[in-house]
């Protein structure tokens, strides 16, 4: 297969950077520009880095690379474009490169979009479909949005409970990680950094609303050019912790049908989806890795933990513990990376996706 020529958006952010060092040697995507805002055009990747996460792994090659501003990306050759950037300034240029380049994108500004999925393929694969009513009801050629970190590491373990059961209602608390929050949860001078070190921060601007409307909308049913809402109340709560990366999430569901805890741990244990079916490079070999029992370290007897399993499989696997009856409902801890599978790599994989099934 010969590579397609990727451009990334946003590529000195903390999720360009993670899109860099997924797709350098990629087996199907080749890195042709680079860009980001104005102050940063013309200068070395390497200096135009705000947070050096990658500059010691990174190639040479790459850190010589020249950063263009994004006005330079219409003259340039592309055949997909990744945007890392932020939410408010993405929604008109990502409809600008989308309009005659397929973009795939890690922020909030067109999820919500009728036309646009959310798309998980281990969830939702069918959702592509809505990609070819997008020239016709909005001028593009694609574009596919990737779920918010939190939404992605919750509904993962969702997708077999609600595919066996149903879903009544869930309540979900998070512990998010501080590179979450962006540049603000990463550099040492920051002030949000400060206060979240040492500290439970107990509220995250809009991220509750996000994992409700993220949470129907991925678990949905694509019928006739349409996205149809899945049916079940969603009560988040959204927390940032003292922790570098990886979210950890404590859930409890009421199914629609009775389940046991057997019952649920098999589901887990035997979900599979198409990325691993169809053998995708970024695809991790099951999705979902269970903790049954505890082990036998003096820290590390109940998982999953952060420090230990945000990072299993490439930081593309969701693991899930303490699976449990409380009173009748079905609860259990998961956690994910949340810039690999819920950013940059998760990104990737949708596009690896794509591609595949001949969307790109």
């Amino acid at each position: 297969m010969e590579k397609l020529n990727v451009g990334i958006v946003g590529a000195t952010g903390v999720i360009g950077q993670e899109f860099v060092e997924s797709l350098f040697n990629h087996p199907w995507f080749e890195i042709s520009s680079l860009y980001a805002s104005r102050r940063t055009a013309g200068k070395k990747y390497a200096d135009a880095l705000k947070d050096r996460m990658y500059v010691n792994i990174l190639p040479q090659e790459i850190l010589e690379m020249e950063v263009y501003n994004i006005d330079d990306l219409a003259s340039h050759k592309l055949d997909v474009c990744f945007s890392g950037l932020p939410s408010d300034i993405g929604k008109d240029v990502e409809s600008k490169i989308a309009e005659n380049i397929d973009l795939i994108s890690t922020s909030a500004a067109f999820r919500y979009t009728p036309e646009v999925p959310i798309l998980i393929p281990e969830v939702n694969p069918e959702h592509a479909e809505i990609i070819k009513f997008q020239k016709e009801r909005r001028g593009w050629k694609s574009l596919t949005a990737i779920s918010n970190c939190t939404t992605r590491t919750l509904v993962i373990p969702l997708k077999p409970i609600y595919d066996n059961w149903g879903i009544e209602s869930l309540h979900m608390t998070s512990m998010q990680a501080k590179s979450g929050a962006g540049e603000k949860g990463i550099r040492e001078d920051s002030e949000y950094r400060r206060f979240a070190s040492k500290n439970l921060l107990p509220f995250i601007e809009n991220e509750e609303p996000k994992v409700v409307k993220e949470t129907k909308k991925i678990l949905g049913k694509y019928e006739n050019g349409k996205i149809i809402d899945a049916s079940m109340k969603i009560y988040p709560t959204c927390t940032r912790v003292d922790v570098e990366d990886g979210h950890t999430e404590s859930v409890s569901i009421k199914t629609k049908k009775a389940c046991s805890v057997e019952e649920v741990k098999n589901a887990f244990k035997n979900f599979t989806g198409l990325p691993q079916k169809l053998d995708l490079p970024s695809a991790p070999e099951k999705p979902i890795i269970i903790y049954d029992e505890p082990t036998s370290g003096i820290y590390d007897t109940y998982r999953p933990q952060p420090r230990l399993d945000s990072e299993a499989g490439g930081g593309m696997i969701t693991s899930v513990g303490r699976i449990r009856n409380v009173e009748d409902e079905i609860s259990f801890v998961t956690c994910s990376h949340n810039t690999k599978i819920g950013g940059a790599k998760g990104a990737v994989l949708n596009a690896e996706y794509l591609l595949k099934k001949g969307f790109l």
